[in-house]
């Protein structure tokens, strides 16, 4: 890649970030392109050599929100082909990594902040919501466990009763401890570890309960 093109990625994520920043902050409604362009301090007819709209803004967001989950997925279905058990800390990472990985990753976060504000005003962001926050993470559990099951990791059961337990616990702690207002970073710090802790005992217990392997029976 020459400087040139090095020199308008850059400026076109700058873009982005700059976006996205606002959008969680304000919701995407209240948010233009002047607003945009304040913020980085950069014309507004630089922003439209870069994007249509706001829309197209948004829409190349989403887009990297879904890289972002198709590489975590593709990354734990190669990891799990390779296992030939599974052991009740692997088990708790899982939990963790969702939170961590998912939830917490920084344009992840922001994305389902704005939503949060926007699905009050909009059915389409709605939709979205519940299906970045909800229904794509409950399906990978669901896969996830039917998978379990078949390969004797799990004890014969229905793979979407466990998908709702193991996610709906994730996200209550997620909502009640970092789902919120903004918190300083040590505040924020000690929230992650709490959550942690507690997806850990969860994911232990929840492993005990449904596991056939024998490894903590």
């Amino acid at each position: 890649m020459v400087k040139g093109d090095e020199d308008r990625t850059d400026t076109k994520q700058l873009i982005l970030d700059t976006a996205l920043e606002l959008f969680s902050i304000n919701g995407y409604q209240a948010v233009s392109i002047r607003t945009i362009s304040g913020a980085i301090g950069m014309k507004e007819s630089a922003i439209y050599y870069h994007f249509k709209n706001k829309q197209d803004i948004f829409d190349h967001l989403l887009q990297q929100v879904q890289v972002r989950m198709d590489h975590m997925q593709r990354m734990f279905d190669d990891r799990f082909d390779t296992v030939n058990e599974i052991w009740p800390d692997e088990f708790a990472l899982v939990a963790i990594g969702i939170v961590q990985g998912y939830l917490m990753h920084e344009p992840i976060n922001k994305m389902l902040r704005m939503l949060t504000i926007e699905q009050f005003r909009s059915r389409e962001a709605a939709e979205l919501y519940n299906r970045l926050m909800f229904e794509q993470p409950w399906n990978q559990c669901r896969k996830t466990f039917a998978r379990m099951i078949e390969r004797g990791f799990f004890i014969e059961a229905d793979p979407g009763r466990l998908a709702s337990e193991y996610y709906g616990m994730i996200c209550f702690l997620y909502q009640r401890n970092l789902g919120n207002a903004e918190s300083n970073a040590e505040d924020r710090a000690q929230r992650m570890q709490n959550v942690q802790q507690e997806l850990s005992g969860f994911a232990h217990t929840f492993f005990a309960r449904y596991q056939t392997g024998g490894s903590i029976l």
